[in-house]
């Protein structure tokens, strides 16, 4: 907390506190994405895939997807859901918003990049992503 009370005094916005619930740390990812007049970022550098897989499955929800809506596998899922179904009561085009700047995502871990992977495999991929992993970058930067 002391060095993101330090950060946030130099003007930088800082979502995230020390010890922040499953809902916390979920609407933190939201606002994070959430840019000033209804913009979103246009470059992710995502690290576990949290902000990739929120605006796809926002915007999985925007398209008619039931998924939000169904029975969930753990907790963690159903606040995903509950968060998705809240802002979408909020703002039901919210998502597409989102993409509308959206133009590209790295991420590094190794569950961010399996997700990643399947959903360009499954044709849901909604922008150019670059596994870090497999980057020259990672090991020779």
């Amino acid at each position: 907390d002391h060095a993101a009370a330090a950060v946030a005094k130099s003007g930088v916005s800082v979502f995230a506190w020390k010890g922040e619930s499953l809902e916390d740390d979920w609407w933190c990812t939201y606002q994070a994405i959430s840019h000033p007049n209804g913009k979103g970022p246009q470059l992710i550098v995502d690290d576990g895939g949290d902000a990739t897989l929120l605006i796809h499955k926002g915007y999985e929800l925007e398209e008619g997807s039931d998924w939000a809506k169904s029975k969930s596998a753990n907790k963690e899922e159903q606040v995903i859901k509950d968060l998705l179904l809240e802002i979408q009561r909020e703002n039901p085009y919210r998502w597409h918003e989102i993409v509308k700047e959206w133009r590209g995502v790295s991420e590094e871990t190794t569950t961010g990049v399996h997700r990643l992977y399947k959903m360009h495999q499954e044709n849901r991929l909604l922008v150019p992503a670059i596994n870090v992993n497999d980057s020259v970058t990672k090991s020779k930067f």
